[in-house]
C-alpha cells in the first residue's frame, strides 16, 4: 500500500496529462496515416514518353504521350489530367511562363487502349489538379470520356495525342508534364488510379552550311566522233571521255575544188584527217552558260585564207580568201566558194547518268545550239554538209553559238558541242593552204 503526496498525485496527473496527449496525438496521426497510405495506392505509369513533332520556339507543335500501365488491378479510365509544369515537384497557381501554352490545344488520337472510346478535351484549368478553377494563364489539359470499361493492367504503348500547342519563346528549356489518369470524371484524389510525368525541351534551330566553290571545266579540240552517242568516224577510232582525250588541233578539210562540198570529218582518201571540232563543258553555274566564238584576226581578217593574203571583199572570187557564209546560217552549194560552221549536235556520251539524263535525240541536253548554228537537231546520227546549213563571222567579234540558258537544269556535266566545218572552192578560187585560227569562250553565269 503507497501512500501518495499532495506532490506526488500532481505528479501522477500530469504523468496521465502526457499520456493521454500521447494517445490523443497518436489517434490523430491515424488518419494522416491512412490518407497518405491511399495516396500511396496510386502507381506509377511506366516507359513514360513524350513526342513533339518540333521544338522551335515560339511555333505550333502536336505532342504525343506514351506509356504502359503497369501490373496492379485494371481500371476504368474516364478522366485524365495533363498539368504543364517547369518543375515536375512544384504545383501551380496559374502557368509557369516556360511551359508551352495550351490555350489553343486539341484532342488528337489515341492508341492501344483497350476501351477505344475517345476523350473529349475539356475546358483548360489553372494550377493544382484538385484546386484549380480555370482562368487566364493556362497550364492544364482536362480529358473525359463516358467508356466505363477497364483498362488492362500490364498493358503496354498506350499513347495519347495532343494537337495545336505553342512553344514558348525560351530556346532550350525543359519543361515536364504531370500525367494522371483517373477513375471518374470527377478527377479526385481518391479517383486517382495511375500517373507519371515526362519532360520535354525546347531547343534552337542549328544551322549546317557549306559552301561549294564555281566550277568550270572548258576544252576545244578535235574528235573523230560524229554523233550524238559516241560512235567514232571509223572503229578503231577513240571516243572522247574527258578533256585529257582532247590533243587536237587541227581540223582539215583535205582538198576543196569546186564539184562539192568539203565537210568535216573529211576522210584520209580525200587529204582529210577525219576529225571535227569539239568543245566539252563542265560547270555547276546554275545560271546557264554560253558558248561563243571569234575569228582570230590574220592580216586584218578572219577568213579562211592563205596567211598573209589580203581580202579584197565578200564577195570577191579571185583573191585568196573563202567567202564566208556570215551570220545567217544558210546552205552551200557546190561550186559557189563559200566556208562556215555550224553545231552538227550535243554529244552526251561523257555525262554521267547520275548526274541527269542528257539524250539529244530525244531533246533533253541541257547544252542547246543557238539560232544560225543548228545543224542536226535532235537525230542520233548528224547529216550530211548538203542537208546542213553553215554560218561565219569573220570580223573578229564574239558570236554566241550555244547556250545552257533555256534550259530547266541549266548545270552541265560533259556536254560536247561537235563543231563541224564545210567549204566549197569556186572555178577561180586560187591554189593555195588556206587556213584560219578560232577562239572559243565559255562564260558562266553563276
Amino acid at each position: 500500500m503507497h501512500t501518495y503526496t499532495s506532490r506526488t498525485v500532481n505528479t501522477l496527473r500530469k504523468s496521465a496529462l502526457w499520456f493521454y496527449v500521447a494517445v490523443i496525438a497518436g489517434a490523430g496521426i491515424a488518419p494522416v496515416f491512412l490518407l497518405n497510405s491511399a495516396s500511396a495506392a496510386t502507381v506509377q505509369l511506366t516507359n513514360r514518353e513524350a513526342r513533339v513533332t518540333n521544338a522551335i520556339p515560339n511555333t505550333t507543335f502536336d505532342i504525343t504521350f506514351e506509356f504502359d500501365t503497369p501490373s496492379n488491378a485494371s481500371e476504368p479510365v474516364q478522366g485524365i489530367e495533363l498539368e504543364f509544369a517547369d518543375d515536375p515537384l512544384a504545383e501551380y497557381a496559374s502557368a509557369p511562363s516556360n511551359t508551352p501554352d495550351v490555350s489553343s490545344a486539341a484532342y488528337g488520337s489515341i492508341t492501344n487502349w483497350d476501351e477505344t472510346t475517345a476523350f473529349t478535351l475539356g475546358a483548360t484549368e489553372d494550377g493544382d489538379s484538385f484546386t484549380g478553377t480555370g482562368g487566364t494563364s493556362l497550364n492544364q489539359l482536362v480529358l473525359t470520356r463516358t467508356e466505363l470499361g477497364p483498362e488492362d493492367a500490364g498493358s503496354t504503348d498506350k499513347t495519347l495525342q495532343i494537337t495545336g500547342l505553342t512553344h514558348n519563346v525560351s530556346t532550350n528549356t525543359t519543361f515536364y508534364v504531370k500525367i494522371r489518369l483517373y477513375s471518374d470524371t470527377a478527377r479526385t484524389a481518391a479517383n486517382l488510379v495511375w500517373e507519371g510525368v515526362v519532360a520535354q525541351s525546347t531547343s534552337q534551330t542549328l544551322n549546317v552550311s557549306a559552301r561549294v566553290q564555281e566550277r568550270l571545266e572548258f576544252c576545244v579540240g578535235t574528235t573523230t566522233t560524229n554523233d550524238a552517242v559516241n560512235l567514232p568516224v571509223t572503229a578503231a577510232a577513240a571516243n572522247i571521255n574527258s578533256c585529257t582525250d582532247m590533243d587536237g588541233t587541227n581540223v582539215d578539210l583535205g582538198v576543196v575544188d569546186n564539184s562539192q562540198i568539203s565537210h568535216t570529218p573529211v576522210l584520209s582518201i580525200n587529204g582529210g584527217n577525219q576529225t571535227n571540232g569539239i568543245a566539252m563543258v563542265n560547270t555547276n553555274a546554275v545560271n546557264g552558260t554560253v558558248i561563243s566564238y571569234a575569228a582570230i584576226q590574220e592580216s586584218s581578217s578572219g577568213q579562211l585564207k592563205v596567211d598573209g593574203a589580203t581580202c579584197a571583199g565578200p564577195t570577191i572570187l579571185t583573191d585568196q580568201c573563202f567567202n564566208s557564209s556570215g551570220a545567217t546560217q544558210g546552205p552551200l552549194t557546190a561550186g559557189t566558194e563559200e566556208f562556215g560552221m555550224t553545231i552538227a549536235g550535243v554529244n552526251c556520251g561523257s555525262v554521267n547518268p547520275i548526274s541527269y539524263t542528257c539524250n539529244y535525240a530525244g531533246g533533253t541536253n541541257n547544252l542547246q545550239q543557238l539560232t544560225n548554228y543548228v545543224g542536226g537537231a535532235n537525230t542520233t546520227t548528224y547529216g550530211g554538209a548538203s542537208t546542213a546549213n553553215f554560218a561565219w563571222v569573220d570580223d573578229g567579234s564574239y558570236t554566241n553559238i550555244a547556250s545552257s540558258s533555256g534550259s530547266a537544269v541549266r548545270v552541265i556535266d560533259d556536254e560536247a558541242l561537235i563543231l563541224r566545218f564545210a567549204a566549197t572552192a569556186g572555178a577561180t578560187t586560187p591554189t593555195g593552204t588556206y587556213d584560219v585560227d578560232v577562239d572559243y569562250v565559255a562564260t558562266p553565269t553563276f
